[in-house]
């Protein structure tokens, strides 16, 4: 079962609904994975280049992609512990927009 991130309201794998009970987990995780998209195309989150990756937060059994940045694309690297930066509190709408992108630690 695990904990599921973002939350769903049934396992992906066996269907059977999750339980309701909501599980903290810290802002910080690892990029397992990641892509740096040149290519202008319709609906991006924002303009070329921006590196996407695949990150699992400590804590969670699931991944979720997101925005790595103030990192240059030549220093990103699987393994690269990343936190999250979030919106401003006003501004939060309880979504994955919510998160602005993640940033390397340290």
């Amino acid at each position: 079962k695990g904990v599921q991130l973002p939350p769903k309201g049934f396992c992906g794998v066996c269907h059977v609904a999750t339980e309701d009970d909501w599980v903290e987990i810290p802002n910080l995780g690892t990029l397992e994975s990641f892509t740096t998209v040149h290519m202008e195309f319709p609906g991006q989150p924002t303009k070329p280049p921006y590196t996407y990756g695949y990150i699992k937060l400590d804590g969670a059994n699931t991944h979720m992609y997101h925005l790595v940045k103030e990192i240059p694309e030549d220093k990103i690297k699987v393994g690269l512990r990343v936190e999250a930066v979030w919106e401003d509190q006003e501004k939060r709408r309880g979504n994955l927009y919510d998160i602005r992108h993640f940033r390397p630690v340290g």
